[in-house]
């Protein structure tokens, strides 16, 4: 489940602006995370699906997950792990 609050700026063409930025990520029950960007816009990801993938298979320790990370472009755990704003946006639009 994904839930946004605030607005997303579109391009003319209706793509999603990528050049915002990520100023907090807070893990919540279930895996979920809620991502916060520098335009008050918000979305809680549920990214219990991705735990199934090799990519992210080392976020199914809840502590590990909780462990998240930002540099402003992007989501980052332990062990390499990351998920860029415009994957987050991707994410948003499902």
């Amino acid at each position: 489940m994904i839930r946004w609050t605030g607005f997303l700026v579109s391009d003319k063409f209706g793509r999603k602006a990528v050049s915002m930025k990520i100023i907090k990520a807070v893990p919540v029950d279930d895996y979920n995370i809620t991502v916060c960007f520098d335009n008050n816009d918000s979305v809680t990801l549920d990214i219990k699906d991705k735990l199934k993938t090799v990519r992210f298979s080392g976020l199914r320790s809840e502590r590990v997950f909780r462990e998240a990370q930002t540099d402003g472009k992007s989501l980052h755990w332990p062990g390499g792990i990351s998920m860029a704003v415009s994957e987050i946006l991707e994410l948003g639009e499902k």
